[in-house]
């Protein structure tokens, strides 16, 4: 539980809730007035292992992701379909700005499903650096991933994206310069 002012991960500065065995992750849990990830900061819950990964909690002002990512990812290939669930993002914020191969993701590689990315906002900016960078801008759910010419497969179902307005027909949503919000699967699981 992270309760500050001001959140700053800079240049690879790391936040992590993983299981590596049949235990759940722990969840991250962080109020702010600001949270900002720069140059590849990273949040992440994740599950190598059975155990279930945690979920990802921001309540904030403004969220700002510039080449950065908040990321909940699920790897393991478990017999039981009920284990090895990718964790939840949920931020509740202000303004959401995702930049320069800024994403906010819900992936899962193994046979779990993968988590849902709730985002609820006055404003959610996704600014794309039209492949520039070569990673995509944006918010995505996914049952399987490409890492450069490398697919990995999963067989769980890809999660959800819900993004809502904090305030009833409020909300303003921007998508440019190569940015996008996508579901997708690249194996047996569901998108």
């Amino acid at each position: 539980i992270i309760h500050t002012d001001s959140l700053d991960m800079l240049n690879g500065a790391t936040i992590l809730a993983d299981t590596f065995g049949d235990g759940n992750a722990g969840s991250i849990d962080i109020t702010a007035k600001s949270v900002n990830l720069s140059n590849g900061g990273v949040i992440t819950p994740a599950t190598f292992g059975t155990g279930n990964g945690g979920s990802i909690t921001i309540t904030a002002d403004s969220v700002l992701l510039d080449a950065s990512a908040i990321q909940a990812v699920t790897t393991f290939p478990a017999d039981d379909p009920n284990a090895a669930k990718g964790g939840n993002i949920l931020i509740n914020a202000g303004s959401i700005d995702i930049r320069n191969g800024g994403q906010i993701s819900a992936t899962t590689t193994g046979s779990g499903a993968g988590g849902t990315i709730d985002l609820t906002a006055d404003s959610i900016s996704l600014t794309g650096d039209n492949g520039a960078s070569g990673l995509p801008t944006g918010i995505s759910a996914a049952s399987g991933q490409l890492f450069g010419d490398f697919l990995a497969v999963g067989t769980g179902n890809g999660g959800d994206i819900v993004i809502k307005p904090k305030n009833p027909g409020a909300l303003a949503l921007t998508i440019t310069d190569g940015a996008q919000i996508s579901t997708a699967t690249f194996g047996s699981g569901n998108g």
